[in-house]
């Protein structure tokens, strides 16, 4: 197309010169900063055609693409259509009209100026047709964006995001139907609650990294061990849950898959360059037909918590007074964190004697217990609110409370004539990862003057599942000081004597069941037996705990343990009542 006359020259620059001014009108139907964008559309078009109505030269193509360009970054930053069609819709009107106020203003012929308008027209038509089909392409971008973002909310709501469990809302969801389908088929689906035992100590020691390492393995081998129909589920934190439906025999099938949990988490946990030990407490309770989906995950915790009373690596089924006993729980920890600031925690102390030749002998240690007297609770069993300290921070300091005390008194009873007199202190896991725990045992002895090789530090087996790399360092540098080291409760955990070798452990106090009945009913001591054997071959000290009968009494100085203590010759009780001249002279009169 080519305009002719001379009068075009004249239109195409006044149409030019209009250009800012169109510009900045068509701007101001744009929000914000898409302003700039706006104004530079509607200027560059205008220019393009006012140069073509003065010269005949059209734009050429770096020209178009910054038009479309521009146009199009309107569109694609905003994703406002509406918006940009008014724009291009205003910015033809105003051209046409400066079209015709410019060719009457300087007379130029009509043919001229239908023209030019009709230019106007046509390039604002394409502007828009590659607006509108950028648009499309930008829709189609978003609208599969947003499906994937959909699926990936959807599945963010339902699932937890470090393992890819299902959380609580699926959890709920699957146990809602699991009650209903157990009305109509007259099933019983189970449903296990699972807390990982000293998870807190893994975090406290090597950061929350290692406890998502940890937690990412947990779940791995929680479904290896289950059925495709089961759904194992992450709640919050250690808190794992596992729903088992459509069983044949309900509650033999949740025991064995309970064990067959806790054999699985024996094996340890690389995560980096050190290998960890996770252990769980189980608690197991039915989902009855209709049942409220929160009552069930109750029961199940409350159960997990009764598990964990008897210590790591243990399951319970719920009963009644199971949730009577969480209760409990709840207010006793409470009281807890004030015990002993309030004077509430005191220490008993047990005998403990040598074997001589098969038979009883001298009185050669004490063991410091902790006890708990709550003015309205009354006496408060070890079993019950130990755990309950040890699981929170407060352990560190009654632990460091009792190291001083403890030493104290065995000073007080080595000046009234039992110079070599030992005084046993159990110790938790958290106090050994303490990093000022080896501080406190050497500011014990200092203040207290006992010789560090009275003092006698006891751990359970529980203790070493958490780091035996880091404890184990510990223990030795403890061992450093000349304290020694005895692992209490032998034989209810999960080590054996050879494992136990590389560590500085000097005593080994076998647990009461492996005691009680020897001489008397069918426990011929064959297992005890070869323990001890093992034990001295170490050059460990063995000590029998729970002796309560003659029989027994005789029975483990025939087998051939190093020292002994128990009821039979010695209760806890406070210092106070201990005569220990009288203690010494029962030995005789046992023997």
């Amino acid at each position: 197309m080519t305009l002719v006359g001379s009068d075009r020259v004249a239109l195409g620059t006044a149409l030019a010169g209009r250009a800012e001014a169109i510009g900045t009108e068509v701007a101001s139907l744009f929000p914000g900063f898409l302003c700039r964008e706006a104004f530079a559309s509607a200027r560059l078009a205008t220019e393009l055609i006012g140069r073509w109505v003065a010269t005949g030269r059209a734009a050429d193509l770096e020209e178009e693409l910054a038009l479309s360009r521009q146009g199009q970054r309107v569109v694609l930053m905003e994703v406002d259509l509406a918006i940009a069609v008014r724009g291009y819709l205003r910015w033809r009107d105003l051209c046409t009209t400066a079209i015709y106020e410019e060719g009457a203003r300087f007379d130029v012929s009509p043919e001229v100026v239908e023209m030019a308008a009709k230019v106007a027209r046509l390039s604002c038509d394409s502007g828009l047709v590659r607006t509108v089909r950028a648009f499309d392409d930008t829709r189609s971008a978003l609208r599969e964006r947003l499906s994937q973002e959909q699926v990936n909310l959807s599945k963010q709501a339902l699932h937890d995001e470090l393992t890819g469990l299902p959380n609580r809302v699926l959890l709920s969801d699957r146990l809602r139907r699991a009650a209903q389908s157990a009305t109509r088929t007259a099933s019983s689906p189970m449903l296990l609650s699972l807390d990982l035992d000293n998870f807190t100590a893994v975090n406290d020691r090597f950061g929350h990294a290692a406890g998502d390492g940890v937690l990412v393995v947990v779940a791995e081998r929680l479904l290896e061990l289950v059925r495709a129909s089961d759904t194992v589920a992450r709640l919050s934190g250690d808190g794992f849950v596992i729903l088992a439906e459509d069983l044949d025999e309900p509650m033999a099938a949740a025991e064995s898959l309970a064990e067959r949990i806790h054999q699985t988490m024996r094996a340890p946990i690389a995560v980096g360059d050190v290998e960890l030990h996770a252990s769980v407490s189980i608690g197991i309770t039915t989902i009855p037909a209709d049942a409220d989906p929160e009552v069930c995950l109750a029961r199940a915790d409350a159960a997990m918590h009764q598990a964990r009373r008897s210590g790591p690596a243990h399951f319970e089924m719920y009963a009644p007074s199971t949730g009577e006993d969480s209760r409990r729980d709840g207010l006793v920890a409470n009281e807890l964190r004030v015990a002993h600031a309030k004077g509430e925690l005191t220490l008993d102390y047990q005998p403990i004697f040598r074997m001589a030749g098969g038979r009883p002998g001298a009185l050669v240690g004490m063991e410091a217990l902790l006890r708990w007297t709550h003015p309205e609770l009354g006496t408060i069993a070890p079993d019950e609110f130990v755990p309950l300290l040890e699981q929170s921070r407060q352990i560190v300091p009654v632990g460091r409370w009792i190291l001083e005390e403890a030493a104290f008194q065995c000073r007080d009873w080595q000046a009234q004539g039992f110079p070599d007199l030992t005084m046993s202190v159990n110790v938790s896991a958290r106090q050994l990862q303490d990093s000022g725990f080896v501080d406190d045992v050497q500011d014990a002895l200092e203040s207290s003057g006992l010789a560090a090789d009275r003092l006698i530090l006891e751990l359970t087996e529980s203790v070493l599942v958490v780091d035996i790399i880091q404890i184990g360092a510990t223990m030795q540098r403890v061992r450093d000081l000349g304290v020694h080291l005895a692992l209490d409760d032998f034989g209810t955990g999960y080590s054996s004597l050879l494992y136990l070798q590389g560590l500085p452990i000097d005593r080994l106090k076998i647990d009461r069941s492996f005691v009680a009945g020897l001489g008397s009913t069918g426990n011929d001591g064959t297992i005890l037996q070869t323990v001890v054997d093992l034990a001295h071959s170490l050059g460990i000290t063995v000590i029998a705990e729970g002796v309560e009968t003659l029989a027994e009494l005789r029975a483990v100085g025939a087998i051939g343990c190093d020292e002994f203590q128990g009821f039979l010759l010695g209760h806890p009780a406070p210092a106070h009542l201990h005569a220990l001249d009288q203690i010494a002279r029962s030995t005789i009169l046992t023997a």
